[in-house]
């Protein structure tokens, strides 16, 4: 039974859950059609339980929605949610040349004595050199750009730039 107050010594019960593997989350305050149940997360967004990203092999992200309950329009934030979770490997593989050059660049910057060895025998080896995120950023972008659109941005692990990472934006 939940309490409020210190009168009866009792704590009240927390809004707190254990998912599959034992890790506590936060108790759902909404549904989404697209993402299921939502949690409150940082600063008032909300986040997704773990959803398998098939562009990232199968690799499972939560999805982060910020302002997404003020937002006029919030089919749009479920239709980039959408188009990520739909979307092919050939997404990254249309990335590799811009992500092999930031890699190049970023090795070029080292001494010899300090330059990770990396062997990329083709340009999709460059992935074998990453570590996807695990939550996807869901915004829409601010009022100075051009285009309002919604986007995603997946922040990254690499190999060659381990204090920095890699940025993906959708």
């Amino acid at each position: 039974m939940a309490t409020r107050g210190k009168a009866s010594g009792r704590k009240s019960r927390s809004t707190k859950l254990k998912d599959a593997k034992g890790d506590t989350r936060a108790k759902p305050v909404a549904s989404d059609p697209v993402l299921g149940p939502l949690s409150r997360y940082e600063s008032g967004s909300l986040i997704s339980n773990p959803k398998p990203v098939a562009f990232l092999g199968g690799h499972s992200c939560r999805f982060v929605l910020q302002d997404f309950e003020k937002d006029p329009q919030p089919d749009e934030f479920r239709a980039a949610v959408r188009n990520a979770l739909d979307a092919k490997p050939a997404i990254l593989r249309a990335a590799e040349p811009d992500v092999v050059q930031y890699c190049m660049d970023a090795l070029a910057r080292y001494d010899d004595a300090n330059r990770p060895a990396l062997v990329l025998e083709k340009q999709g080896d460059v992935w074998s050199h990453v570590r996807f995120g695990e939550k996807f950023i869901v915004r829409r972008r601010t009022v100075a750009d051009a285009e309002h659109g919604v986007y995603l941005s997946l922040t990254c692990k690499c190999d060659w730039e381990p204090e920095h990472g890699l940025q993906l934006v959708l």
